[in-house]
């Protein structure tokens, strides 16, 4: 079992910020076939953009992408 944390742009466009990052938590979830995944922190850059740091528990060792 490997822990990762993943650093990824976000671009909510006309969506509410709760959904974009419903949906990066899925894709990395499924990205690492992890356990679990946390949203550690969200730096917001305007009212759309976003760096999203996230940790992956469980992740397996030779996945992701």
């Amino acid at each position: 079992m490997v822990e990762r944390q993943v650093y990824l742009e976000l671009n909510i466009g006309e969506d509410h910020l709760a959904n974009g990052l419903s949906q990066a938590v899925q894709e990395i979830r499924d990205s690492y076939d992890a356990d679990s995944v946390v949203v550690q922190q969200v730096i917001p850059h305007d009212d759309k953009n976003f760096t999203v740091i996230v940790m992956a528990y469980g992740a397996k060792e030779n996945t992701g992408k």
